[in-house]
């Protein structure tokens, strides 16, 4: 398991075939793990669109240097991202695929 250690899932939202919607539901989803344990700032979600595939686009490298700073450098950066550029909305609880309260956990 990887939480509570940073995780940072980016994605790219220009190929369907990629899954965006299932991808971007089920980070969502695998956040409660850390939100949980007190740590939802450990794990970023980025969705970017209308770059080539398998291109980094720039206007993800700011939320990447956050985290490369912050679990590799020990530096005080904001890390807490949730972002699409699909316009997606999906919240923990989901009556239809997250019927659940997020409990809390505790971890050492």
């Amino acid at each position: 398991m990887v939480a509570p250690r940073g995780l940072f899932v980016i994605d790219n939202l220009g190929y369907d075939w990629l899954g965006p919607f299932s991808s971007y539901g089920a980070m969502v989803s695998a956040r409660t793990a850390w939100t949980a344990m007190g740590a939802s700032d450990s794990m970023g979600i980025s969705q970017a669109s209308n770059h080539t595939h398998c291109v980094f686009p720039s206007t993800q490298q700011p939320q990447l240097d956050a985290f490369i700073n912050k679990f590799l450098f020990d530096q005080d950066t904001d890390t807490d991202i949730v972002e699409t550029a699909g316009n997606y909305t999906f919240e923990v609880p989901d009556a239809q695929w997250a019927p659940w309260s997020v409990p809390t956990l505790v971890w050492r």
